[in-house]
Parts: C-alpha cells; structure tokens; sequence
C-alpha cells in the first residue's frame, strides 16, 4: 500500500497511514506494527470502485480522526467532513460542514487533538481565513489571520 502520511497510533504501537486517494483496492488508511507484519485495514477504499480521500489524520485515544471525503464520479470535485474512525473502521461524522480541499491540505491539529485549524480559501490565495473547529459540535471561532500555508501550533513568542 502506498503511504502518504504516516503517524503513531496513541499507545505508539502502530504506525497508521493515510493514502490520499484510496482506489482499486487501495485502503484509505491503515495501520501496522512498526517491527512489521501485516497491514490492518481502518478505512477500506471508496464504494463503487470510488475514491475515499482520508487528510490530516491523528490518533486521539483509540480513534482516528481526520477528514474523510468520497469521489464517485471523474473529476468531481471531493468534499470533506470532520470524522472520527474507530477501531472497527466505523467513520462517523463529528461536524455537518463539508470543507473543499483547500481546507484539508493546510490544517494543524491542536496539540491535544481538540480541534484543527483549516483554511476556508478567499478571493486571492493569500487571503484565506483561517478558522478553529472543534473535534466537536462546538461552534467553529474565525481566527483574526489571513494569508496562506501550513499553520504551527507552538508556544507565544517561540
């Protein structure tokens, strides 16, 4: 399977990868011990020969949560949704909102997997908006930044 981003699961006895475009039998994430063995499928591929996208994904507990969209038809543009995917491989959403692919690619988790930083694009590339959402149904909190590229959480001033 090809990985595309890789992070450890909680307890760091799994490495858990993401495909960004399962296919053809590609899963769209799994998992696997870092001393090797086999593979264990967290989120099949898409339905109907389709096309699951799984974007920054992160191991909170014994959930994965990440943004999960599905392609179906050629060239359709992908929309996301917030979801948390359990240990059987059951996604379920955490927020209603379907985020564009802009969103996804330039987002930061919290630290402690609260929430993430997504980007909802403006007019000029260098004008989104960077908005807070919640690992929740909490209300998402328009942050008073623009521009563009991956945001880092650290420490004020570092």
């Amino acid at each position: 399977y090809m990985c595309f981003s890789a992070l450890w699961s909680s307890d760091g006895s799994q490495v858990i990868c993401s495909s960004y475009g399962a296919f053809n039998g590609q899963p769209a994430l799994w998992s696997l011990p870092p001393t090797g063995g086999e593979p264990k499928i967290l989120l099949a591929s898409g339905k109907d020969n389709g096309q699951a996208d799984v974007f920054s994904p992160v191991a909170a507990g014994d959930k994965i949560l990440a943004f999960v969209g599905q392609n179906t038809a050629s060239g359709q543009n992908i929309s996301y949704t917030l979801q948390q995917i359990d240990a059987a491989g059951k996604a379920s959403k955490l927020r209603d909102e379907e985020f564009d692919s802009t969103a996804v690619i330039w987002s930061a988790w919290a630290p402690d997997a609260s929430g993430i930083v997504i980007q909802r694009a403006g007019s000029d590339p260098n004008q989104n908006t960077f908005v807070f959402l919640p690992a929740s149904d909490a209300a998402a909190i328009e942050l008073k930044l623009r521009g563009q590229g991956t945001p880092v959480w650290g420490a004020p001033g570092a």
